[in-house]
C-alpha cells in the first residue's frame, strides 16, 4: 500500500448555506391565515385582510376584498378565497377584481379549496357536504356528499388531491364502537363512495391532522400530537393508502402548514409553547427554528425565488431561496469509492436539467481538475499522488482519499 501523504481522518463536509429569515413590514395587525407567490407578487390573506406587494412588503396594494379570508389557492391563472360564513371569491386579473362564488353548504365556514381535475371543491368546516365548481364554468355548481355529518364537536380539517383521488381530514370524529379517533377519508368517485384509511383508527397516532403537500409521487402531512406521540410528518409514497414517518420532533411544537420546494426539500411552519407564550417556528432540514416570539405561524408557502411565511398579529417573514437552490438541486450525489485507487466515481440520483460544476482540490488548496456534466461521470486520478482531496460540486464539498 502507498504511504499516505498527510495523515487523514475520513469524514464528509457539507458546505450548506443557511438562509435568514427576514420580517417584512405588514400593513396588518390582524392573523394571516393564507399565502400566495405568483410570480414577482406575493398574496396575503387573513381575518379582514387582503393584500399583495411586488416589492418584498415595502408597499401594499389593498385587494378589495371584503370577510374574513381563512384559505387561498392559485389554479389555472385564477385566485380562489374563501374563509368564514360561506365566503367564496375568484379573481382572474390577480386580484384587482373579484366575483362571487354560490356556496351550497350554507353560511360554513370554507377552510381548504381543493382541484380534483377541472372540478374545484370548497370543503367546510362543518355541514354534511361540500360545493363543487366546475373550472370552465364557474356558474356551474354542485354538491359533493361527505362521509359523516359535521356538527359538534367534530369538524374537518382540511382536503387535498392524488390524482383523482380527493382526501379529507377531519377531526375529533366519534364512532360509537371505538370512542374518538382521528379520520382520513378518501374518494375516487366525488364522494359516491368514501373510505377510510384505517392507518388513523387509533387516538394515540395524534391528536389533529393540519396540513398535507403533494410532491410528485409522495405525500407529506403533519399530524400534532400528544405527549406520548410527538409531532410527525408523515410521508405516504403509494396515493396515501400507506404512511411511514418522515420526521418527528417533540410535542411541544406543532405545525400548521407543510411546503416542498422544486427540490423536495420540507418546510413547516407552526408554534411551540414556551413559558405559557406561543413562538412562531418553521422546521428546516429536520429542525424546528424559532423566527417570532410573537405568536404563530399558519402557513408556509414560495416558489423558486422565495418561501413566506404568515401568521398571527400580521406576522410576515421571507427567506430567499437562490443561496440555497444549487445546495438543494445537488444535494442527492454519491461520490465512490472512497478510498479510491486511480479512479471515482460520481453519479447523480436525479437527470441534470443544468450543468454541475466538479473541482477537485488538493490537500494545500490547488484545484487539479475541472469537469461539467450534465451526466454521471468517472473521474481519473491515477496521475496524483495519493492524499486527501476536497471535491466541490456546485458549492457542496466532499473529502476524499487517495490511495
Amino acid at each position: 500500500m502507498k504511504k499516505l501523504s498527510a495523515l487523514v481522518i475520513l469524514v464528509i463536509i457539507v458546505n450548506s448555506v443557511t438562509a435568514q429569515w427576514l420580517p417584512w413590514n405588514s400593513p396588518t395587525e390582524e392573523s394571516l391565515t393564507s399565502a400566495l407567490k405568483i410570480d414577482n407578487q406575493a398574496f396575503i390573506f387573513g381575518y379582514n385582510a387582503a393584500f399583495s406587494t411586488t416589492d418584498n412588503g415595502l408597499s401594499w396594494n389593498t385587494l378589495p376584498v371584503d370577510g374574513s379570508i381563512l384559505c387561498s389557492a392559485y389554479i389555472d391563472g385564477n385566485i380562489f378565497v374563501a374563509g368564514q360564513d360561506g365566503l367564496a371569491k375568484v379573481s382572474n386579473d390577480l386580484g384587482n377584481t373579484w366575483n362571487d362564488i354560490n356556496i351550497l353548504s350554507g353560511n360554513n365556514d370554507i377552510i381548504d379549496i381543493v382541484q380534483v381535475g377541472d372540478q374545484i371543491v370548497f370543503f367546510p368546516y362543518k355541514a354534511q357536504w361540500a360545493t363543487i365548481v366546475d373550472l370552465n364554468d364557474f356558474g356551474n355548481i354542485d354538491t359533493l356528499l361527505l362521509p359523516y355529518t359535521f356538527s359538534e364537536p367534530y369538524y374537518a380539517e382540511f382536503g387535498f388531491s392524488f390524482g383523482n383521488r380527493l382526501f379529507l381530514a377531519a377531526g375529533e370524529h366519534i364512532k360509537s364502537t371505538q370512542g374518538p379517533i382521528k379520520g382520513l377519508y378518501f374518494t375516487d368517485d366525488f364522494g359516491v363512495n368514501w373510505e377510510e384509511n384505517i392507518l388513523f383508527q387509533s387516538q394515540a397516532f395524534g391528536s389533529n391532522f393540519t396540513d398535507a403537500y403533494v410532491h410528485g409521487d409522495k405525500i407529506y402531512m403533519a399530524v400534532n400530537g400528544s405527549p406520548s406521540f410527538g409531532t410527525h410528518i408523515l410521508l405516504s409514497e403509494d396515493g396515501g393508502a400507506n404512511w411511514s414517518n418522515y420526521l418527528e420532533v417533540e410535542d411541544s411544537y406543532f405545525f400548521n402548514s407543510v411546503y416542498l420546494n422544486e427540490y423536495g426539500k420540507c418546510f413547516a411552519a407552526g408554534g411551540q409553547l414556551s413559558n405559557n407564550q406561543i413562538v412562531g417556528v418553521t422546521l428546516e432540514n429536520g429542525v424546528p427554528v424559532e423566527i417570532s416570539e410573537t405568536g404563530r405561524f399558519r402557513c408556509i408557502t414560495g416558489d423558486n425565488e422565495q418561501l413566506i411565511v404568515v401568521g398571527d398579529q400580521g406576522m410576515i417573514y421571507a427567506q430567499s431561496t437562490t443561496s440555497i437552490a444549487e445546495e438543494d438541486y445537488f444535494s442527492d450525489v454519491t461520490i465512490y469509492p472512497n478510498p479510491c485507487v486511480n479512479e471515482l466515481q460520481i453519479r447523480f440520483k436525479t437527470k441534470l436539467s443544468r450543468l454541475a460544476i466538479i473541482n477537485i482540490y488538493s490537500l494545500d488548496g490547488k484545484m487539479i481538475k475541472q469537469l461539467k456534466t450534465q451526466n454521471d461521470i468517472t473521474v481519473d486520478l491515477s496521475n496524483q499522488p495519493a492524499g486527501l482531496y476536497s471535491v466541490n460540486i456546485n458549492g457542496r464539498t466532499t473529502k476524499i482519499v487517495k490511495m
